[in-house]
């Protein structure tokens, strides 16, 4: 009999809006996945942004065969079902790739990678990962032009040759504009499982009232009007 993989799901939200954010993300995961989902709202390491943290997930959260680490601002919005992935990724580091935009063909190229440059806002690995993750590091503060993305794309390429994809509807990226309806259009959403509003710079509010409206999993106590 085949041994049930033991998965988590951990989502990064540190600060105040963010931790709250980083709940409701969670209690969405948990619903959508079955998955244990289960936030990090402090940084116990000291590092210059939360998103390092995505390196130091191993030894926070020990005994896991498989995780998922997820960024506040993603939005699970539809079901599915982990242990497909893992029929599709076997063993193999997995992540969705990064919008094709004029920036990122600029990161590439000016960090010598490939076509396939993925986005850090979800990735799943296992602990035979490490290596990744302590590469990654080697970039810390700052490298590149988001954070820890181009380290860890760098870190991949170099560790690893390749990352398996995971389907990009569980990392579809929404470009919210100040001043625009705290929504996502139903045309934006359709057939997306996960929406990753990856354009707030900072603002949690505008995150918590865009989960309120987007996120069916939320009961009156947990929306942003309440807070």
């Amino acid at each position: 009999m085949k041994t049930p993989i033991k998965d988590i799901a951990i989502v990064i939200g540190v600060g105040n809006g963010w931790d709250k954010a980083a709940e409701n993300t969670a209690a969405a995961i948990t619903e959508n996945t079955g998955m244990k989902a289960v936030t990090l709202t402090s940084d116990p390491i000291g590092l210059a942004n939360p998103s390092w943290l995505k390196c130091h997930l191993l030894d926070l959260f020990p005994g896991y065969d498989r995780y998922w680490a997820w960024d506040a601002d993603l939005l699970p919005i539809g079901k599915w079902d982990p242990a497909k992935i893992y029929e599709a990724i076997g063993d193999r580091f997995a992540a969705c790739l990064d919008f094709p935009s004029p920036e990122v063909e600029r990161e590439r190229f000016n960090y010598r990678l490939p076509e396939n440059y993925i986005n850090g806002g979800l990735l799943c690995f296992t602990p035979e990962h490490r290596r990744v993750f302590e590469r990654t590091m080697r970039g810390h503060p700052a490298y590149g032009s988001w954070l820890e993305q181009t380290a860890l794309n760098q870190a991949i390429q170099t560790e690893l040759g390749e990352v398996a994809l995971l389907p990009q509807r569980l990392n579809k990226l929404f470009f919210w504009m100040k001043g625009e309806p705290l929504h996502i259009p139903n045309e934006q959403a359709a057939g997306t499982l996960g929406i990753h509003v990856c354009s707030l710079g900072g603002n949690a509010d505008a995150l918590l009232r865009i989960q309120e409206l987007t996120l069916p999993t939320l009961t009156p106590k947990q929306t942003a009007a309440d807070q």
